[in-house]
């Protein structure tokens, strides 16, 4: 299965999503209290675990705040990628980050990654699963509305390229 170059987008595309409203963001426990001041630094609506009083809570009530505040959940742990779990009828949208080895660097690189896929259309990301590994590949879970099956994409950027797994 080779790689894909996907098309440039179109300037009325890009251009709406520049308009389009930005995402908001809920910081799980597990990327550790700092990370509120990286999207405070970038002037990014966030909260996180703590200030909101859930933390040291279990996956399931950080799941449902997410959900009922409509913010996306950014979050360093592998259970919410189970849909079995965390079903996709009330996903909130959820970002598996790198960096849970504890280097810092590689949970930076993938929050700038992250921002530069969602800081904008939140609800395009309703309901979507995404991974995105220390190496910048990113894997997104969603449903096909045509066929009803849930798919796994796998995209990797490299400058100003998109490339997906086909």
């Amino acid at each position: 299965m080779p790689w894909q170059i996907l098309p440039q987008p179109e300037r009325q595309f890009v251009s709406r999503l520049r308009r389009a409203r930005r995402s908001r963001f809920f910081i799980d426990e597990s990327l550790g209290p700092g990370t509120k001041e990286f999207f405070d630094y970038f002037r990014i609506n966030a909260v996180d675990v703590w200030e909101v009083g859930l933390a040291g809570r279990d996956d399931h009530a950080i799941f449902a705040f997410a959900w009922k505040e409509r913010r996306i959940l950014l979050t360093h742990d592998e259970d919410f990628w189970n849909d079995r779990q965390f079903p996709e009828h009330r996903n909130p949208g959820v970002v598996i980050l790198p960096g849970a080895n504890g280097d810092e660097r590689d949970m930076i690189r993938g929050l700038l990654w992250m921002l530069q896929l969602m800081e904008r259309a939140p609800e395009q990301w309703r309901k979507q699963k995404v991974r995105i590994t220390r190496d910048g590949d990113i894997f997104t879970r969603l449903r096909d509305w045509t066929t009803g099956a849930v798919v796994t994409k796998h995209y990797r950027f490299t400058g100003r390229r998109a490339m997906e797994f086909v």
